[in-house]
């Protein structure tokens, strides 16, 4: 796995693999926050955005946040990079740029976790299209 250079609003962001077995127990976490909101009856798949924005604020949303934020950083226009691990730099960046945040985590879910999936689950979810696979 490659690291990811995205831009969001102007500002260059990298997000850098992770450990496999690390990666797996967030992916855990997540698919327990999401057994809720997910729901497959043959071709058809269900997701209620509702259900899953719900757990945002939760404990385990707050482990995976923080897996996403470990590895991720920001190069700002001097070329200096500043690594989101640290929760007050991550804070203060975000303080600032705070329509960057869901635009990030949600770029992070898919870098980290989408390749966990089988690929029949993501063609019939039609999740291949949103990361342009």
């Amino acid at each position: 796995m490659d690291k990811l250079n995205l831009e969001i609003n102007g500002r260059t962001y990298t997000l850098r693999p992770a450990n496999f077995f690390e990666t797996k127990t967030h992916f855990t976490k997540l698919l327990g926050i999401a057994k809720e909101a997910i729901k497959m009856q043959g071709e058809n798949v269900d997701i209620d955005i509702g259900q899953l924005l719900a757990n945002v604020g939760s404990p385990e949303f707050s482990g995976v946040e923080s897996f996403i934020l470990a590895y991720a950083s920001v190069t700002d226009t001097e070329g200096k990079e500043l690594l989101l691990k640290n929760r007050s730099d991550a804070e203060t960046h975000f303080n600032i740029h705070r329509n960057d945040y869901a635009t990030l985590i949600i770029e992070g879910l898919k870098y980290h976790f989408l390749d966990f999936l089988p690929a029949t689950l993501m063609s019939s979810a039609g999740i291949r299209g949103l990361v342009g696979a």
